[in-house]
């Protein structure tokens, strides 16, 4: 009776670490994201992966800030895109059905930072704070 008891313990711990590690370590990885700064291009591998994640990886790739207005859920996405001119990002947030979102650009005309609006909230309604 003890051992069953004891078993039945152990197998529902490994069932809980199970399900808490499984999309711990899959919102961990977010695909192959290189970036060719010459060149402006970017390119994505990503299967199955958080699309946060993605998003934290292409700003630390691009150095293009990224900010997330509340409203935005996680998803998991797969994506394949090669040679993406940085300037046509757009169509990158359009695939990941994040459209609405607001570019701002530095003084030479280069995305400085884009913010993703939740949808149904117009752009012309963003407020800057600094």
């Amino acid at each position: 009776m003890k051992k069953k008891i004891i078993l039945i313990t152990a197998l529902s711990c490994l069932s809980v670490l199970i399900l808490l590690i499984g999309p711990a370590a899959a919102a961990g990885d977010a695909g192959k994201i290189s970036y060719d700064k010459k060149q402006r291009l970017l390119t994505i591998h990503a299967d199955m992966t958080s699309c946060l994640a993605l998003l934290q990886d292409v700003e630390t790739k691009t150095g293009i800030k990224i900010t997330i207005r509340g409203g935005i859920r996680d998803k998991y996405v797969t994506l394949n895109t090669e040679e993406l001119p940085i300037s046509r990002i757009d169509t990158l947030l359009d695939e990941l059905s994040l459209s609405n979102a607001a570019m701002i650009y530095d003084q030479k005309g280069n995305i400085s930072e884009i913010v993703i609006l939740p949808g149904g909230t117009p752009s012309l309604q963003m407020n800057r704070r600094r």
